[in-house]
């Protein structure tokens, strides 16, 4: 018979084994400290809760449990890795990301908020595929010449697809392994974003026709190319 408390994880409440729980609570201080010193510390470990929040429920709802224990946090930590675990790769590699790379296959399909001109379907696909957003676009503008289907199709997966809302969502969208040494570098590249933003301030602060201009160029021009192909690999078959 094991002693079983209550917490609350970023507004989710678990019952949890006592000694599985100091071992999440010395793992998560590891986390704290090693993160303190980042620009934005507390949304980085608000979002490794959050992760952990999610595996934790899922893990508890597959085997119909309503009990943390030891081995599910154990499993976590396996799957999450630990601060040692990338400090010592860090050690050996300048970056201290050795080996990182995405995951295609562990994708999930969610509109991206990050690039979208309505909903950020097509920017979604492009992730999930791994492709150019301006072709899934054009292969859309095509659709929409058939009826509407274009169209059609759009509207029912801007409804079916979720928003990336969190940074998990974002990190699994584009196939980023959802651990320690994949939040940090996620979080570093979203702080990079951000510099480069402010750089180019005076560029974003261009009236609306520019950046609607230079957009329809950049699209006509991959429309442009498609059809030439199509055209020349028509011309090939009917020879």
């Amino acid at each position: 018979m094991n002693k079983t408390i209550i917490i609350n994880i970023n507004g989710i409440i678990f019952h949890i084994e006592e000694d599985a729980y100091e071992v999440l609570k010395n793992y998560m201080t590891d986390v704290k400290r090693h993160f303190a010193n980042a620009e934005d510390s507390l949304e980085i470990t608000t979002d490794i809760e959050n992760r952990i929040a999610e595996m934790l429920s899922d893990m508890l709802t597959r085997e119909n449990r309503m009990v943390v224990v030891a081995g599910d946090i154990a499993a976590i930590i396996a799957q999450m890795g630990t601060v040692e675990d990338f400090e010592t790769s860090g050690a050996d590699h300048k970056d201290g990301f050795a080996g990182y790379q995405t995951y295609t296959d562990n994708r999930k399909l969610f509109r991206d908020p990050d690039d979208h001109l309505l909903g950020g379907v097509c920017a979604g696909i492009a992730n999930y595929f791994d492709m150019d957003t301006v072709w899934i676009r054009i292969a859309f503008a095509i659709a929409f010449c058939f009826g509407g289907t274009g169209l059609m199709l759009y509207i029912i997966l801007w409804i079916v697809v979720p928003k990336a809302e969190s940074r998990t969502d974002r990190m699994a969208m584009k196939g980023e392994k959802l651990n320690l040494e994949g939040f940090k570098r996620n979080f570093e590249e979203e702080l990079k974003n951000v510099h480069a933003t402010f750089k180019s301030a005076g560029t974003e602060a261009r009236p609306f026709v520019y950046k609607a201009r230079d957009f329809f160029g950049d699209f006509l021009h991959h429309f442009g190319f498609f059809y030439r192909v199509l055209g020349g690999y028509c011309l090939k078959c009917s020879g």
